[in-house]
Formats: C-alpha cells, sequence, structure tokens
C-alpha cells in the first residue's frame, strides 16, 4: 500500500499492510519565512517517508498577526522568546478582529507555505495542517494561564466575542490551505482540554462550542483530521461526538486514558499515539524502541491505530531512534 490507500483502510475498517506512522517535531532555526518552514518540513519528511505529513508551523503563527511579538536565536535547539502578548488587560480583548487570512501578513505566509509543501510532495502523501482551537489561541494571546481562567469566570462576554473573532478567521484560513491542496488539519487543543486548569463545564462553554463551530464549517472539505487532545488530566471523554476520526492524546501519561481505555471510549475513531516522546524516545534502547513497536503492531491488529508520538517531539531527539522505530515498522509490511 502507499501512504494514502494506508490512511484510508485504516479510516474505513479494513487492515493495511502495516500500521500507519509518523512523528512531527519544530525547527525552531528554519520557521521564519515560508520557504524556510517549507524546505524544513520536505527534507524532515523525505529522510523518513512518514505516512502523512503534520505541518509543524511557526510556533507562534497563530498569534503574530494580532500583536504577539517573539525573538528567534537562530539555534534551533532554542524555542523563541515572546516579547509581547496582544492582550495585556480584560479591555484588549477588542483587539482581536476577525483577520482576513490573505490580508494577514504572517497567516498568508503559510498559506503561501502549504502550496510549496503540496507542490513538492507526491499526491500519495497526506498532509495536514496545524490549526489549534480558538480558546488555545486565547490562550496564547494573554500573559499566562491564570490570566485567561479569570477572564472566563469574571470577563465571559468580552471572551466569547473574540473566540467568535478567532474561530471566523481560522475557518476562513482554513477554506485558503483547503484551496492550495491540503488534506485536513490537526486540531490542538493544547493545555485548555485539561482538568487542571479548567472545569468540563467551563470547557462547554469556551473550548467546545467553538471547536465545534469551525468543526462543522470545514469538515465537509476535508479528508482527512486529527485532533490532539493535549496536557495531564485531559477531557477525552468529552470529544467523543466530534466530527473528527483521528484522535491523538498522551497515552503515557498516568492520569490519562491508555491505549486500551482510549480505543474502547472511542470505539468509532483511530487512535493516533503511542511514542513516549520526552522518554523512551529520548532514551531508550534499540531493543525498547523495537519492542515498543512490535506492541503497538499486535495492538493495531485488534484496533484501528496509528503510531506516533504523545506530541511534537523534542528537537534534540536522536536521529537513530527515529530510524530504528522506522525500520521496525517496515518490517511488519507486506
Amino acid at each position: 500500500m502507499n501512504h494514502r490507500e494506508r490512511i484510508e483502510a485504516v479510516l474505513n475498517g479494513h487492515k493495511p499492510d502495516r500500521m500507519p506512522v509518523s512523528f512531527w517535531r519544530h525547527f525552531y532555526d528554519s520557521e521564519s519565512t515560508a520557504e524556510q518552514l517549507s524546505s524544513a518540513m520536505l527534507k524532515f519528511q523525505d529522510k523518513y517517508d512518514w505516512d502523512f505529513m503534520k505541518i509543524n508551523p511557526r510556533a507562534s503563527y497563530h498569534l503574530e498577526d494580532w500583536g504577539n511579538k517573539y525573538k528567534y536565536t537562530g539555534k534551533p535547539e532554542d524555542k523563541p522568546e515572546r516579547l509581547a502578548f496582544a492582550v495585556e488587560k480584560s479591555s484588549d480583548w477588542d483587539k482581536i478582529y476577525r483577520l482576513k487570512p490573505t490580508e494577514a501578513t504572517v497567516l498568508k505566509e503559510h498559506i503561501d507555505a502549504v502550496e510549496i509543501i503540496r507542490k513538492a510532495s507526491a499526491n500519495d502523501l497526506p498532509i495536514v495542517m496545524t490549526v489549534f482551537n480558538p480558546i488555545s489561541i486565547a490562550g496564547d494571546l494573554v500573559k499566562d494561564d491564570p490570566f485567561l481562567v479569570d477572564q472566563i469566570r469574571s470577563n465571559p462576554d468580552a471572551l466569547h466575542q473574540a473566540l467568535e473573532n478567532i474561530t471566523l478567521t481560522f475557518i476562513d484560513f482554513i477554506k485558503e490551505i483547503m484551496k492550495k491542496g491540503i488534506d485536513g488539519i490537526f486540531f490542538a487543543t493544547t493545555q485548555w482540554a485539561s482538568t487542571a486548569l479548567i472545569t468540563e463545564d467551563e470547557y462547554r462553554q469556551f473550548g467546545r462550542k467553538y471547536d465545534l463551530m469551525l468543526l462543522e464549517e470545514i469538515i465537509p472539505m476535508t479528508r482527512l483530521n486529527i485532533l490532539h487532545v493535549c496536557s495531564h488530566h485531559n477531557m477525552l471523554s468529552m470529544f467523543t461526538d466530534y466530527p473528527i476520526r483521528i484522535v491523538n492524546w498522551d497515552i503515557n501519561e498516568s492520569s490519562n486514558p491508555d491505549a486500551p481505555q482510549g480505543a474502547k471510549m472511542l470505539p468509532d475513531k483511530v487512535v493516533l499515539g503511542g511514542v513516549e516522546r520526552k522518554g523512551l524516545l529520548q532514551d531508550g534502547s534499540e531493543d525498547e524502541l523495537r519492542k515498543m513497536v512490535s506492541d503497538y503492531y499486535a495492538f493495531s491488529k485488534e484496533n484501528p491505530f496509528m503510531l506516533g508520538p504523545d506530541c511534537s517531539i523534542p528537537v534534540t531527539t536522536p536521529d537513530r531512534n527515529l530510524e530504528i522505530i522506522q525500520s521496525e515498522i517496515e518490517k511488519f509490511s507486506g
């Protein structure tokens, strides 16, 4: 099977020749322009031949056009430093208006990057673009998590208006990247779908409402979408009815459902994940890595499953460990 056939087999309830696999990461020294970003993504894909490409955009691409500012050191291991954020006080939510993606500098830059990547990639390679959900974007426009929690509880009307404008902006953005041939989105909740920060009822009001507003608009236009539920103490059970077939979360975090529990909780969805990005992927021996792949291959024989990390892998991840995983996966082909 080629990449697309393999993933479509899983989505359609058929057995692929082997479980699909993909990994994704940032390239902090190569994210400043559309050309740099597309080159970094294409080189990573060429090296490992993943079954789908998740475009890891510039880490702040969803924030800069509203006023967040960042400084890059130019070193591949250094995450950019935030110098300014758009919402400093409650009244600043008025600044978060609906953007036109084709006229917004940074969003347009990423539309261009998607176009470059799609044109340079084989037709059989599914490509998804990272899109953060509206509450996550709001959370990154403010100084810290406690500030947004306070706004949820003390300034809901202004926050709701900002969330609606964010949602409409990214519906428009997704429509533009769909014109460039993208297959779908990697829809990330970051830390906000976690009871460590807010209650489930608060997520229903300020998260789910806008998630579904966006998804119901764009799902008919897309072929492949992935939901990423990040962090510990996640609210995975809240997403059982989301119109997305593939769900990724930190399976190895003790406060979250593991793979069998998640598969039971999400019976009509495909589980993506399994690889502990900060532990086994960094420090595991070759035997441990190969056993992990073998164990999940056995799991995939009984459950719709795709192998991948629990989140974006560290930029310091040893190439050798990714090569071991890919070579072990190939043993199961055919």
